[in-house]
């Protein structure tokens, strides 16, 4: 997904590769606080760990988990 400056990521966009309408999840990475264990709970982010590649995306599809590339 490439998304321009005045893309609204809370609105709902349709991936690319299962074509369902969603917004994208956000990922989140680092030691988890308990904000953030119950953002996950809730369905607002996906926790994925300690270790940063740096070449991750950062968000990614609630329904098939394909990787969202945002570009601004």
């Amino acid at each position: 997904m490439s998304a321009t400056p005045k893309d609204d990521l809370r609105e709902r966009h349709q991936c690319l590769r299962c074509h369902k309408m969603s917004r994208p999840l956000k990922r989140v990475w680092g030691y988890p606080m308990e904000r953030a264990k119950r953002l996950e709970a809730e369905g607002r982010i996906r926790l994925m760990g300690c270790v940063i590649f740096g070449d991750e995306a950062q968000y990614e599809c609630r329904h098939c988990g394909t990787d969202w590339w945002i570009y601004r």
